[in-house]
């Protein structure tokens, strides 16, 4: 009986204090083959301090000295990221700082400002290595501890290498997905549908008839046309380059609209929060060096 009014006396505390439950505020850190593993109450500062200190030239600290672990970018799905990084308003993981490091140990963090800093990683795609880029809000404190809190917020950015709107000076409305990959090759690397050749199949559900009393087979039958947006970040802005085509896997990807616009504000999607946007600042030293390809 004691249990039993225990655990729900426990219930009772987290349903009180929901941000006391996910507070992120480190004690220490124990570095591991994976990253760096963190319990509790150790700031952001001296938590960079130590990523600092583990890199061998420490003037140097950036994601091309610091960054070792690769991983695959479909490993990321799990946060709930869409088809061009957005925060979609839904995910499988908790998004708050320390969720994420738990399943993606952090090797790298930067601060933007007193109130946004990003984590990088190195991925492998087909046959590029490039670097995903994820930022943190800091949340508004409700915690009676004055605890920090950090969430994923805004909008995720892969960069292969350092590009400027004047290197897509060539692309314009009607150029092929081949024209955009000759510049930045990770244009087909993140196109949607890649696995299935570009071309999107008819799929079979099921409904339930309260007629009949039974599930009916339904055939929702392909579509005739496959479009979306991709965004690049470069050193002066974020371009956005949309891309249509028939649901045909002969038929290339074909640019329809091209949207620049500089500096680096990006809207805040699902996430409550008194900002509609970040300022998603990649200091110039975080940017790759240059286009690494993925040894065979």
């Amino acid at each position: 009986m004691k249990i039993k009014y225990a655990i729900m006396l426990c219930f009772l505390v987290i349903a009180m204090f929901p941000t006391a439950a996910f507070a992120f505020n480190f004690r220490s850190i124990e570095k591991t083959s994976l990253g760096v593993k963190f319990a509790r109450d150790e700031s952001i500062g001296q938590m960079r301090a130590r990523f600092v200190s583990s890199v061998d030239d420490n003037s140097c600290y950036s994601v091309n000295s610091a960054i070792r672990k690769i991983y695959y970018d479909d490993d990321f799905f799990m946060l709930g990221l869409g088809i061009a990084g957005e925060i979609l308003p839904f995910s499988s993981t908790p998004r708050l700082l320390h969720h994420v490091n738990r399943h993606f140990p952090f090797e790298f963090l930067e601060r933007v400002n007193d109130e946004l800093l990003y984590a990088a990683y190195k991925i492998q795609s087909e046959d590029m290595v490039y670097y995903k880029y994820l930022f943190f809000r800091l949340l508004e404190n409700h915690t009676p501890s004055k605890q920090e809190s950090w969430i994923l917020t805004g909008q995720t950015f892969t960069i292969s290498q350092p590009l400027s709107f004047a290197d897509f000076s060539s692309i314009q409305v009607g150029s092929t997905m081949s024209d955009v990959a000759k510049i930045e090759p990770l244009a087909t690397a993140r196109r949607p549908f890649r696995y299935l050749n570009d071309y999107i199949p008819p799929r079979v559900t099921e409904s339930w008839n309260h007629i009949t009393g039974e599930y009916e087979e339904i055939i929702i039958p392909s579509p005739e046309i496959i479009e979306y947006t991709d965004y690049f970040y470069l050193t002066d802005g974020i371009l956005q380059i949309s891309f249509r085509k028939p649901n045909d896997p002969k038929v290339e990807f074909i640019v329809t609209n091209i949207d620049f616009k500089s500096g680096f504000n990006v809207p805040i999607l699902g996430d409550a929060s008194r900002f509609s946007e970040i300022e998603a600042k990649i200091l110039p030293k975080d940017f790759p060096d240059s286009l690494i390809r993925a040894e065979s």
